[in-house]
């Protein structure tokens, strides 16, 4: 029932430093998992409420097309090694959609970027100098999906091993890591990785529809590299 399949990879270092190196020109720094921070929401449409739940019929031509959209959310703002962690330098996660054949007929990275993924479904993206965060959001990516004629219990997440980079992360496998992303080279944070879990979106659901998170089962507050910011200067 899975029509888009994620890359599998096992590579020699983790595929995200390779990305910024190549992408800020800067030799490559040893990487470290911070643990899990924040949630990437799939969604259909870019607002504050971010709904995970749509109808859609086919259009003109007997496709049924739809916008998803990929928001790191719940992203806590913590301190640690280069100061306080206020922007990405980049991100990996794969698209998953289930339950119908799906084309993707677009990938949009919503900021400046170069993207080394292998498909339209594969984000493996480096941006420099970095994208900073709103109020612990930042949306990452916009997909455009079509199937040919109607669809019904659709579901779009995030692949469970489409981070290349977890499988030789130390502390990463096993994590529940759907995405990873790293610090900037400006704040020297740019070998920093945190996880981050996934919320699904359903297309024309029949039924009951399932948005539990799928959260990290590792903490940024159990690997301990970063902690909440101090507060300085208070009187």
């Amino acid at each position: 029932m899975t029509t888009l399949a994620h890359v599998r990879r096992r590579p020699s270092a983790p595929a995200l430093a390779l990305v910024l190196v190549l992408v800020c020109g800067l030799p490559a720094a040893a990487s470290d998992f911070c643990g899990g921070n924040g949630v990437v929401k799939l969604a259909f449409a870019d607002t504050p409420e971010l709904p995970a739940v749509h109808t859609a019929s086919p259009d003109q031509t007997g496709m049924t097309v739809v916008d998803v959209w990929a928001v790191l959310d719940g992203v806590d703002r913590v301190e640690g090694p280069g100061g306080v962690f206020l922007a990405i330098g980049g991100f990996e996660l794969t698209l998953d959609v289930q339950g119908a054949e799906a084309i993707i007929l677009e990938k949009q990275v919503a900021f400046p970027y170069r993207d080394f993924g292998s498909s339209k479904a594969e984000c493996r993206v480096g941006t420099h100098p970095g994208q900073p965060f709103t109020d612990g959001r930042l949306t990452l990516v916009r997909w455009r999906v079509g199937f040919e004629g109607e669809v019904a219990d659709v579901i779009f997440d995030l692949a469970p091993d489409g981070a290349a980079s977890c499988a030789t992360l130390d502390g990463c496998p096993g994590s529940g890591s759907r995405a990873l992303y790293a610090g900037t080279v400006e704040s020297r944070q740019e070998g920093f990785l945190f996880g981050a879990g996934s919320r699904p979106a359903v297309l024309n659901p029949t039924g009951e529809v399932d948005l539990a998170v799928r959260p990290c089962t590792v903490s940024w507050r159990e690997v301990g590299i970063f902690e909440e910011p101090i507060t300085r200067g208070a009187r």
